[in-house]
């Protein structure tokens, strides 16, 4: 059921037109249509609409890495990840990593550091992740409904190497984000 019609203008002359197909709370699935002066040729594209997301490498004095293990019910598994989540309409960046390594990890970060951006599936999805360093963690109280439901990690820098070196990283955003902080702060270990 289409929900509403935009057309959009574009400084090349195109424009287009997006429909709104379905919304939930966490995304909307919409169907533009493009103009050969928008996207070089006419075409229509579905894709899903999704708030920004931050996820954090959270790094303790000692040089470790607090990861979660994370519930996923539609996966059926507990995967281990970095802290992180949708950024709520209004909140910026920094805000929100607060919050959510509070409410996962339980730290407030003293110090947060941008690192970059990627694009979960540019394709199919405009979900923008952004990738932080979190440092000078200070010890933050967690409710106890997310005490149960997700259990914290310290790891040093080495047993990173390895989780990723043997894939038991499954999170592809965890991965990322693991993997820009390792190759940027901590050399690759010669053991390989």
């Amino acid at each position: 059921m289409v929900q509403c019609s935009l057309a959009l203008s574009f400084p090349s002359g195109g424009t287009t037109v997006k429909e709104t197909l379905f919304t939930s709370k966490n995304f909307s699935v919409v169907r533009e249509h493009f103009d050969q002066a928008t996207a070089g040729v006419q075409k229509t594209i579905e894709y899903v609409e999704q708030p920004n997301v931050v996820i954090a490498v959270p790094v303790m004095d000692d040089g470790s890495i607090v990861l979660v293990e994370h519930l996923r019910p539609i996966l059926g598994a507990t995967l281990l990840e970095c802290p992180g989540g949708k950024v709520d309409l209004g909140e910026d960046v920094e805000t929100c990593i607060t919050r959510e390594l509070q409410e996962e990890v339980g730290y407030t970060p003293g110090e947060i550091e941008y690192m970059s951006y990627f694009y979960s599936s540019v394709g199919s999805s405009t979900e923008k992740i952004h990738v932080v360093v979190a440092r000078k963690l200070v010890p933050h109280v967690r409710k106890a409904e997310d005490v149960k439901r997700m259990q914290i990690e310290r790891k040093v820098v080495e047993e990173v190497w390895s989780l990723l070196r043997t894939d038991q990283i499954y999170d592809g955003k965890t991965e990322i984000a693991l993997y820009k902080y390792l190759l940027r702060y901590a050399p690759i270990p010669i053991d390989r």
